[in-house]
C-alpha cells in the first residue's frame, strides 16, 4: 500500500469518525445511553478488581498467599472483565440480546454463594473473634461475594427489561455497523 492509499484510507476513517461524533449530537439520548453503559461496565469491572485486591490482602494477611493464587485471582478478575464487556456492550458495537448472559453469570454467582453457604456461615461465625482490620476486610468480602448476583441481575434488567433501552442498543449497534462495513469498504 502506497502513501496515497494509507492517506485516504486515514481520510475515510476521520470522515466516518466524524459522522459518529455527529450521530450522538443528534441523538442525545442515544449518546447518554452509550456513556451510561459505560458506567455501569466501568463499575462492574472496579468491583472485580476491588474484590480481587481484597481477596489478595486477606490472603496475605492469614499467611496463605502463594504465586499460584495470586496469578489465579488476578486471571479470574480479568476473565470476569472481559465477559462483562461482551455481556455488557459498553462501545455499544454488540446487540442488546447479550445482556441475557448477565442473568446467566448472575445465576452462577448465585449458585456459587449457595454451594459455599456453609463455608460462609463458618466464617460469620468466626468474625467477632478476629483482629479488627481483619474482620473488617473478610467481612467486607463477604459482603460482596453476596452482593454481585443482585448486582448483575438488577444491571440485567436495567439494561433489557425496558424496550426503549433495548431500542437504543438496537439503533447505536445499527450505526457502527454501518460504520465498520464503510471502514472495511463493504457495501
Amino acid at each position: 500500500m502506497d502513501q496515497a492509499e494509507k492517506e485516504a484510507l486515514e481520510a475515510q476513517r476521520r470522515e466516518i469518525m466524524q459522522r459518529r461524533a455527529q450521530f450522538f449530537i443528534d441523538n442525545p439520548e442515544l449518546a447518554a445511553w452509550t456513556k451510561t453503559k459505560k458506567i455501569i461496565y466501568w463499575f462492574l469491572a472496579g468491583y472485580l478488581i476491588l474484590h480481587s485486591v481484597l481477596s489478595i490482602v486477606v490472603m496475605t494477611m492469614s499467611g496463605i498467599l502463594t504465586s499460584r493464587d495470586l496469578i489465579m485471582e488476578l486471571v479470574k478478575c480479568l476473565f470476569g472483565m472481559f465477559w462483562l464487556f461482551l455481556f455488557t456492550n459498553p462501545s455499544g458495537t454488540g446487540n442488546w440480546r447479550l445482556h441475557v448472559m448477565l442473568y446467566v453469570s448472575a445465576a452462577g454467582n448465585l449458585m456459587t454463594v449457595l454451594n459455599n453457604s456453609a463455608l460462609v456461615q463458618d466464617v460469620l461465625l468466626t468474625l467477632p473473634q478476629m483482629q479488627i482490620g481483619y474482620m473488617l476486610l473478610y467481612g467486607g468480602l463477604i459482603v460482596m461475594e453476596l452482593l454481585y448476583p443482585a448486582l448483575l441481575f438488577i444491571i440485567a434488567t436495567y439494561l433489557i427489561a425496558f424496550r426503549k433501552h433495548r431500542e437504543w442498543s438496537e439503533q447505536v449497534e445499527a450505526m457502527y455497523k454501518s460504520s465498520i462495513k464503510e471502514m472495511s469498504g463493504k457495501p
